[in-house]
C-alpha cells in the first residue's frame, strides 16, 4: 500500500521532470495545470477538473499542505486509487519531500529545524511525517508542550510516549541545542511568529515498546552536539 502511495508522487514527477528542493506545492499545482483560489476556512477542496479551492487566511506552509493534498487525492484518482486521509497525507508529503531529494539529506542530518530551513513550504506534520517513513524513524511532534502527531514507518503502531520522551521534549523547547536520552532525541524548531515546536524522533527498532521507560534508565539526559 505504501509503495501504491509512493508511486503516485513518482508517477507525477516522471510527467513534469525531476524535482528539486525546495519544492511549492502553489508551483507544482500550476505545473499540473490547476488554479488555486481561496475562500474557506479549515479545509479545501477540489472544485471541478482544474480548481483548488484553500482556506488562505492559516499560515503559509499550512496552504501549501493543503495544496498538496488536494493535488494527493487527484492524483490518486488518476492511477485508480482510492483516496482516504491516511493515503492523503502521505502523498502530500511525498509530492513535497520525494524520496530522490529528502533521502539523501535525511542521511546528513535528522535536524528537522535545518529541514525546515531547506524546505520552507512544508508544513512541520508533513516533514515529520516523511522523516518516519524515509528515515525509519518513530517522530512525535509537540505544541505547547502537548502532543499533536506522533508517526511511525508502515510496519510498527506510533504507541504512546514514554516519560522520557515527554520530558526530554518540554526541556528541548528551552534549549538551543537538541536534548538526549540514548538514542531519542528532541529538537525546537521555530515557527512563524516567534512560535517554537518540538519534535522528538528514534529509530524505530530501538521503541517497539514505548510504555517502558526503564529502556532509558541506563543512559543520562545530556544535550547533545549538533
Amino acid at each position: 500500500m505504501i509503495q501504491e502511495w509512493e508511486q503516485v508522487a513518482c508517477a507525477l514527477y516522471d510527467e513534469l521532470g525531476s524535482p528539486e528542493a525546495p519544492l511549492s506545492a502553489l508551483e507544482l499545482a500550476r505545473d499540473c495545470g490547476f488554479d488555486v483560489l481561496g475562500g474557506l476556512r479549515g479545509r479545501s477542496r477540489l472544485v471541478g477538473d482544474r480548481i483548488i479551492q484553500i482556506d488562505e487566511t492559516v499560515h503559509p506552509a499550512a496552504q501549501h499542505a493543503q495544496v498538496a493534498r488536494e493535488l494527493a487525492r487527484w492524483g490518486r484518482r488518476r492511477v485508480g486509487l482510492r483516496s482516504g486521509e491516511e493515503a492523503s497525507a502521505h502523498v502530500a508529503a511525498a509530492l513535497l519531500l520525494p524520496r530522490v531529494v529528502f533521502q539523501p539529506e535525511l542521511e546528513q542530518t535528522l535536524d528537522p529545524e535545518v529541514h525546515s530551513c531547506r524546505h520552507p513550504y512544508v508544513a512541520l506534520e508533513l516533514l515529520a511525517r516523511r522523516m518516519a517513513s524515509l528515515g525509519d524513524l518513530l517522530v512525535s511532534v509537540w505544541r505547547e508542550g502537548r502532543l499533536v502527531e506522533r508517526f511511525a514507518p508502515a510496519y510498527l503502531e506510533p504507541g504512546r510516549p514514554a516519560r522520557t520522551e515527554r520530558e526530554i521534549a518540554a526541556r528541548a523547547r528551552l534549549s538551543a541545542r537538541p536534548v538526549v536520552a540514548g538514542e531519542l532525541r528532541a529538537y525546537a524548531v521555530h515557527e512563524g511568529a516567534g512560535g517554537i515546536d518540538v519534535v522528538s524522533l528514534a529509530p524505530a527498532r530501538v521503541l517497539v515498546d514505548l510504555s517502558d521507560a526503564r529502556h532509558y534508565a541506563r543512559f543520562p539526559e545530556v544535550v547533545a552536539r549538533r
